[in-house]
């Protein structure tokens, strides 16, 4: 209630101040007719009240800002009124070890400066779960993963070790690939080989991918399991005089149908800590590219780019173009060799997802290429969980959180309004409306007009059925939020040119032909979608 003094001065005891703008002015309209005899002018006494209500507005207007400019929720993820918009305070959940050593920094600050709450470890209470390692090994957690609720995004595909398993990606027989055998399944093939091919140098690599060098044939051991033997690249590109790798960031944001990225502005160069010439087989900083490697602003060929302010990829082209070499080829293969080994997986990988509910998965990796001196592409694995810590280079600081920056944006995890089924307003579609789907004109007009019957009908807004406007809506979504990344599957209009072969449609599923057939009615109409 309000209390007045005779001498005029008003104020609220405790409990009014817990009440509402409105209970605060209902307070001052219950005055009783006691207090009202203590005013002699009762016009003074209205405009008293009047300023009162007004700073109190004005009170309430401020504190709404502030709490909109912070991101700050008064209702806590996960519980919120069907009605509602949160906009902040979603909660992150790091799933990893040892995070006291920094390793995870980067993904921390910038899931931080989106909104994200890092304070979300339990097993239901996130949005968005990164997980540093394989994570449906916890049965747990996997059966939380069974039944993800709309708003939840993990960071691993189920079945994505089909993919970053060293063995199986180096025995699948994908162009791009040197040859390797696995052992000792076919040990007797491998040597049937090396004596066909005497001057071939071989390396023996294991999943851990650690100790790795050239040995001699007679040197291998050839009965150790989950082992292969491959083609080791010799005559490799040199740049001042040092071998090199390209670490090309590739980012998965569905499985069916595949559609694929590549953080397209940047990659990254390591090269080996000893110079290549005179070459030693025993000594393997020569040619094995470890933690400490050479960054490129120790490269004075590429640093005199890279040190003013141009990307390590712009730099790399730069080089080749001074030298009169043609850098395009290199990054056709490089995007036409991540699509085969994900198309060569992707059998796997469905039968993978086929007890997950809502398949809220998206997930972040690195192909590391190798060059010959042809600028012949070769892919030596692929990285899970790559590094993003700039632990032993702080220049590359901006690099890592670039990259997980553009990945989060991808996907859709960097908005600032989440979703709800019940808002008034289709959210989803106020985002892509129908006119944001539709798709080849000509083809709706002449021969849908009377029915969804013709095959080119399925991409007719009118034809299409749940299932497909939410793949096209995700699609739309992935394109806008794109970023620095760049589609790479479905290809580009260029990209599908330069990559016909037989076997390339036969391997994708209707649902995959359906979104190729999406993307190139988009860039009919608009040149970006290209």
């Amino acid at each position: 209630m309000i209390l007045c003094d005779r001498e005029g001065n008003c104020g609220t005891t405790h409990k009014d101040h817990r009440l509402s703008p409105v209970g605060r002015i209902t307070s001052i309209c219950r005055l009783s007719s006691r207090n009202l005899r203590h005013y002699t002018n009762f016009p003074t006494f209205l405009l008293l009240v009047t300023l009162f209500i007004g700073c109190l507005t004005l009170h309430e207007i401020r504190k709404l800002n502030r709490n909109s400019r912070v991101g700050v929720s008064t209702v806590k993820s996960g519980a919120l009124h069907p009605n509602m918009v949160n906009i902040g305070n979603r909660q992150a959940w790091i799933k990893a070890k040892h995070l006291e050593t920094g390793y995870l920094k980067h993904v921390t600050g910038v899931l931080e400066s989106l909104g994200y709450s890092l304070d979300g470890g339990t097993y239901s209470d996130w949005n968005v779960m990164w997980a540093h390692d394989y994570p449906f090994g916890d049965a747990k957690l996997k059966e939380v993963m069974l039944n993800l609720k709309p708003h939840q995004k993990v960071n691993k595909w189920p079945g994505s070790g089909y993919v970053t398993s060293k063995v199986s990606l180096a025995t699948s027989s994908i162009r791009h690939i040197p040859k390797a055998f696995q052992l000792p399944a076919r040990a007797n093939e491998f040597k049937a080989y090396a004596e066909a091919h005497p001057d071939t140098l071989w390396v023996q690599k294991s999943n851990k991918h650690r100790g790795i060098r050239i040995t001699p044939v007679s040197g291998l051991d050839l009965s150790m399991g989950n082992t292969f033997i491959q083609q080791y690249v010799d005559k490799p590109l040199i740049i001042d005089k040092k071998k090199f790798d390209i670490g090309i960031y590739t980012i998965i944001t569905s499985i069916s149908p595949l559609r694929i990225y590549i953080i397209d502005h940047e990659f990254l160069l390591r090269f080996c800590y000893e110079e290549y010439y005179p070459f030693d087989a025993s000594n393997v900083n020569k040619y094995i590219v470890a933690d400490e490697y050479t960054p490129i602003w120790e490269i004075p060929s590429l640093n005199k780019y890279y040190g003013n302010g141009f990307s390590a990829k712009f730099s790399f082209s730069q080089y080749l173009r001074d030298e009169g070499r043609d850098p395009s080829g290199i990054f056709q293969d490089i995007e036409s060799t991540i699509r085969d080994v994900y198309i060569s997986k992707l059998s796997d990988m469905r039968d993978s997802l086929k007890n997950y509910h809502n398949k809220n998965f998206f997930e972040m990796v690195r192909f590391d290429f190798v060059l010959d001196d042809a600028l012949e592409v070769y892919l030596m694995e692929v990285n899970m969980s790559p590094n993003l810590s700039s632990g032993h280079f702080t220049r590359n600081r901006l690099l890592y959180e670039q990259v997980v920056y553009n990945l989060l944006h991808v996907v859709g995890a960097a908005t600032r309004v989440e979703h709800h089924s019940k808002l008034e307003v289709n959210e989803q579609e106020m985002r892509v409306g129908p006119r944001d789907l539709s798709v080849d004109p000509d083809a709706c007009v002449k021969h849908c007009a009377d029915g969804c019957k013709a095959v080119e009908c399925r991409l007719c807004y009118p034809c299409m059925t749940s299932s497909y406007k939410e793949m096209l809506q995700e699609a739309y979504l992935e394109h806008v939020n794109r970023r620095s990344t760049k589609r790479i599957m479905p290809p580009t209009m260029s990209q599908a040119t330069a990559d016909e072969r037989p076997d390339y449609w036969q391997k994708l599923s209707d649902q995959d032909r359906t979104m190729h057939l999406w993307f190139a009615g988009k860039c009919k109409e608009n040149p970006s979608w290209c």
